[in-house]
Parts: C-alpha cells; sequence; structure tokens
C-alpha cells in the first residue's frame, strides 16, 4: 500500500466514527418525546396566560368598582384589593422569569 492510500483509509475511518457518533447522539436526543414535551409545556404556557389575562380582568373589575365605594367601606374592602394584587403581581413575575 501507498502512504497516500493510508491516509485515505484513515480519513474513512475517521468519517464513519464520527458518523456514528453522531448518529449515536442522534438516537439519545430521542427527537419524539422531546416533541412531545416540548408541546406539552407549550400547551401549559399557553393556558398559564390565559388564566392571568381573566385573572388580570377580574381584578381590573374589581378595582373599578373599589374606586366607587364609599370611604369607609373602602377601609373594609382595600385588605381584598391588596392581596388580589400582590397575587396578580407573583404570577406575573413566575411567568416572566
Amino acid at each position: 500500500m501507498l502512504p497516500m492510500e493510508d491516509d485515505d483509509d484513515a480519513h474513512e475511518e475517521s468519517a464513519g466514527n464520527a458518523f456514528q457518533t453522531a448518529l449515536a447522539k442522534w438516537r439519545d436526543i430521542d427527537l419524539s418525546t422531546l416533541q412531545s414535551q416540548l408541546d406539552k409545556q407549550g400547551t401549559e404556557i399557553v393556558e398559564a396566560q390565559k388564566d392571568f389575562l381573566v385573572e388580570r380582568k377580574e381584578l381590573s373589575t374589581k378595582t373599578k368598582l373599589f374606586r366607587k365605594l364609599p370611604d369607609d367601606e373602602k377601609l373594609l374592602q382595600v385588605m381584598s384589593l391588596l392581596k388580589g394584587i400582590n397575587r396578580h403581581s407573583l404570577i406575573y413575575h413566575s411567568l416572566v422569569s
């Protein structure tokens, strides 16, 4: 064998090894399982966003009603409104991060 033929064989063998390694990595990824997991996570995110918007509208309505209350009634309702605002804020920050 000539030295150049040895180099070609070595190159083909390393290319074959690289291909086998890449193929093994691709199998390890398990694309179908990954895709179903990502689909599930995407659905959960969309549902959380919908829930967030519904709660946001409810809080807006409660705030508008709170503004119309007489002052003595506001003192009784303020803690409930603040709890709603705080909860909404916590949900927003959990969705953003």
